[in-house]
């Protein structure tokens, strides 16, 4: 990978990225941001025909995992049996206001026309039966 170690790439057309696979950058950050090449260094590792997991950091690779996981990992104490260091403990921030959850199905904040015409119509008839039922009562 002496001589073709930098590429051109456009992306659908308008954006042009400029990828060097000897210093795994590309200019669009990705790459030395995640430690995995996205689609500009794929396109670059493809087109000089390298296998992209070679450009793929160590930590993502099956042996680093398994090298973390290989010693014994001790439980966690209950809090009661942490050392005392003698510094201020951690508490949370003073006046927090009490999040309440309210009861019920939430408040639709902008209801459909047709939803605000047929609740129109309910009170209308509900109105009705009302009239109705007050003039069978009077005669």
């Amino acid at each position: 990978m002496a001589g073709n170690a930098r590429f051109s790439v456009t992306y659908k057309g308008t954006e042009t990225f400029v990828v060097d696979l000897v210093k795994k950058v590309c200019t669009c950050s990705a790459f030395q941001l995640f430690g995995i090449p996205y689609p500009h260094a794929l396109a670059s590792t493809w087109a000089s025909g390298l296998n992209h997991y070679d450009f793929v950091e160590d930590w993502y690779k099956k042996d680093a995992y398994m090298a973390t996981y290989a010693g014994i990992i001790e439980h966690m104490p209950s809090p009661n049996k942490w050392p005392q260091t003698g510094l201020n403990p951690i508490l949370p921030p003073p006046n927090q206001p009490k999040v309440t959850k309210k009861r019920g199905r939430p408040y639709k904040a902008n209801p459909l026309r047709k939803t605000v015409k047929r609740n129109e119509r309910g009170k209308r008839q509900k109105a009705k039966e009302r009239a109705s039922g007050s003039q069978q009562q009077q005669g």
